[in-house]
């Protein structure tokens, strides 16, 4: 089973069936035709299952690239969810300029441009954390690390 939080506005459940169906059909080690089924229902948490012990803790590191600049990195950006939670939360804060997804050296990142004198990298940082660690589906808990300036 695989649940998907989307937004309505920007998609429909059904184009994502179509598009897990599409990617699955691409698997080269298995030629025979997928079933996708869509159900609809309530979104909660399956009791079942045990949280991935590797992701109950993690670290956030914030570098800062300029005066106005900063680059978030954890492992759990790899999921998209993530990263796209963070990405709203900051969207929001006071003083964000910018927030957006990028593909670095070191893996997914999150890059945000900030108006210095509204905020500070330690307040984006909690931020940040709070909207990782409030995700219902995934347990954990973010230490966060402010690397020293450019």
């Amino acid at each position: 089973m695989v649940i998907v939080r989307f937004d309505p506005a920007q998609t429909s459940a059904e184009a994502i069936v179509q598009a897990a169906k599409a990617a699955l059909e691409t698997d080269p080690f298995n030629s025979r035709p997928v079933a996708v089924t869509l159900e609809y229902g309530t979104v909660e948490a399956p009791p079942a299952l045990a949280p991935i012990v590797r992701f109950t803790a993690t670290d956030l590191w914030i570098r800062p690239l300029a005066t106005d600049t900063l680059r978030l990195n954890t492992e759990l950006f790899g999921c998209g969810t993530c990263s796209h939670q963070v990405i709203e939360a900051l969207q929001q804060a006071p003083g964000v300029i910018e927030a957006r997804a990028e593909q670095s050296a070191g893996g997914p990142a999150v890059l945000v441009t900030y108006d210095p004198v509204a905020t500070t990298p330690e307040q984006l940082g909690e931020i940040a954390r709070q909207a990782l660690e409030g995700d219902p589906f995934l347990p954990v808990s973010v230490a966060v690390h402010v690397i020293a300036g450019p």
